[in-house]
Parts: structure tokens; sequence; C-alpha cells
């Protein structure tokens, strides 16, 4: 995707996590609501979730935006992911701004749109 002044959200995911199906349509709605300014790219932590499973719940929630697949665990360990869900906010510059550990609900991913792409002066 471009992601050109763009905010991105990057989700760190598993299948057999709880609150991460939770999010997942909450995400889902909040990237199509708001393509023009937000691109999210789900991280399946393949290392310690099974690949096959990752297709049944993409469907299920009818995901659109890109899946990745974090399968020998490089991912995770570069970011330091603790615990699932895990959520990046990068701003449209590029910057690390926000690292959230648990779910999250399209209310709060869109006021952090608000908040990184138009910064108080």
């Amino acid at each position: 995707p471009d992601i050109a002044g763009k905010m991105v959200l990057v989700d760190f995911w598993a299948t057999w996590c709880g609150p991460c199906r939770a999010e997942f349509p909450e995400f889902q709605e909040a990237a199509v609501d708001n393509a023009d300014r937000l691109v999210i790219i789900g991280v399946n932590n393949t290392s310690a979730d099974q690949a096959e499973l990752v297709p049944g719940f993409l469907d299920e929630f009818c995901i659109t935006f890109p899946i990745v697949l974090d399968e020998n665990g490089e991912v995770v360990k570069t970011y330091r992911i603790l615990g699932l869900p895990t959520t990046i906010f990068i701003d449209s510059d590029g910057v690390i701004s926000e690292v959230f550990t648990g779910p999250l609900n399209k209310a709060y991913i869109e006021s952090k749109i608000s908040e990184l792409t138009n910064p108080a002066s």
C-alpha cells in the first residue's frame, strides 16, 4: 500500500488471541473509513500460531487490509512485542508515536489519527 503522508498502524496478533478477535472488526471499519489517511498492516505472530488458520480468521472478519506472516518471530523480536494484541502507531513522518498493548476500538484509532495528523502547534 502507498503509505506516503499517511499514519500507519501495525497490529501484532494471533488467531487464538481473544482480544485480537474482538478488535479486528474495529480495525477493518477504521481501515475502510479512513483509507485516505490511514494504513493498517496486520502482523500475524505465526511463530506462535498456525499459519493454516490465518485465511479462515481473515475471511470470518472480511479483512481487506494487508496481513503479513511473521513465521520465524523476527518481527515480534525486533519490536520487542511482549503480549498480543500490540499495536504500533507510526505518524505520517514515519516516527513511532505509541506502542499500545491490549485491544483497541475504532474510536481510539480515530482519535490517534486526529492527534497525529493535526498536531498541536
